[in-house]
């Protein structure tokens, strides 16, 4: 029972840092292909592709590691560089490559997922304020002492 006990959690805690490994790619995602940033590939998970489903822009990846994600935007190749196993042989989709386009572009990249993760989060707790939380049962009932020490002023107010 403890086995499975920890397994549930082992899953739980993957799939839930899953969720938000998604939300915050595609809030990088979602700003670059907003101004028009040239995107090759927005993969869920590291190592070899366990799927892959090809959208009208970009592949849309997921792997058999599920601790991590990225966004891979086209950068320059020809400068020494090399693009990577994931660069496809000619571009895919429109847009710019990354570092061609201006600074403050790619800042609103890189803000934008701790953006969509702070998003999430209040969602999250606007759902919890308006739907509600169960209350305690022991809400109904007054608190109860245990034990006073007679030397603290409490055993001498008479609790």
């Amino acid at each position: 029972m403890i086995v499975l006990n920890f397994l549930y959690a082992l899953l739980s805690f993957v799939l839930l840092l899953a969720v938000l490994i998604i939300v915050h790619e595609f809030g990088h995602y979602l700003a670059g292909r907003l101004q028009g940033f040239a995107i090759d590939a927005f993969s869920v998970g590291f190592g070899p592709k366990l799927l892959e489903v090809k959208g009208k822009y970009n592949p849309w990846q997921f792997r058999w590691i599920l601790l991590g994600g990225y966004v891979k935007f086209r950068e320059e190749v020809g400068e020494g560089g090399d693009a990577g196993e994931d660069a496809p042989s000619q571009p895919q989709g429109p847009g710019e490559p990354f570092f061609k386009k201006k600074r403050w572009q790619r800042f609103i990249v890189m803000i934008m997922g701790v953006t969509f993760n702070a998003l999430l989060a209040y969602g999250i707790y606007s759902s919890l304020a308006m739907y509600g939380m169960e209350e305690s049962v022991l809400r109904d009932q007054p608190p109860v002492v245990g034990w006073v020490a007679p030397s603290l002023p409490a055993a001498k107010a008479g609790i």
